[in-house]
């Protein structure tokens, strides 16, 4: 599975375009860093509920091109994130992550490689559950999240000239941090990561026929 800088990657934008264009994808990059530079101030549990954001927002990709065993396992670790369950997640979990049929998968042509990129956005988020290094680990889900909907955006540039993932991802996640950041229980923090991941979802599920159409699958 791909490592991932903590900046938002080039990759996935438009090669060429209008200045306006490259500057709202800065703009864009640059509130993005802003958003997850917000939770170095997040304890425990509202980590894991932005988890529970990414691996919720990417599971259509996973639901269109995974195997069955790979949905069945995607699917059990999003229902994990959605109670509050997270201690369960161990090193036997990203052992099963790392095994799914589509976890090396590095050919851009094929779709078992959006697959792979689904499974390394939950793979940050287990990591997270039970690693020192959380904060890290959700950020590069954040950071994961974000450049899948870079690359589905540049997917799908013929069927749309905007940013509309890029922008879905941004808005839903600068959302669910400054919501997060107020006074609520574990219970009414899963619900609106949930509610906010269904947004980004649906912005995910939208595109996939364009890159369906993109690539000639």
């Amino acid at each position: 599975m791909p490592r991932n800088n903590l900046r938002p990657g080039s990759g996935g934008g438009r090669v060429a375009g209008s200045e306006s264009h490259l500057s709202n994808k800065v703009h864009m990059a640059d509130d993005f860093d802003r958003i997850v530079g917000a939770l170095d101030r997040f304890d425990e549990s509202r980590l894991l509920a932005v988890c529970y954001f990414c691996v919720g927002a990417v599971s259509p990709v996973v639901h269109k091109w995974g195997a069955r065993e790979t949905t069945a396992a995607f699917d059990e670790i999003v229902d994990i994130f959605g109670v509050g369950d997270e201690k369960i997640l161990n090193e036997n979990y990203l052992a099963k992550l790392e095994s799914l049929p589509e976890s090396e998968q590095d050919d851009s042509h094929k779709p078992a490689y959006y697959v792979m990129r689904a499974i390394g956005v939950a793979s940050y988020c287990v990591g997270a559950s039970s690693d020192r290094t959380r904060l890290d680990r959700t950020k590069s889900a954040c950071v994961s999240v974000f450049n899948l909907a870079r690359d589905f955006d540049f997917e799908c540039k013929d069927d749309c000239d905007a940013a509309v993932v890029t922008a879905c991802c941004t808005l839903e996640l600068d959302a669910v941090v400054k919501l997060l950041s107020g006074s609520m229980d574990d219970s009414q923090a899963r619900r609106l990561a949930r509610n906010h991941s269904n947004a980004l979802a649906k912005a995910f599920d939208d595109a996939l026929p364009g890159v369906v159409r993109n690539h000639n699958w």
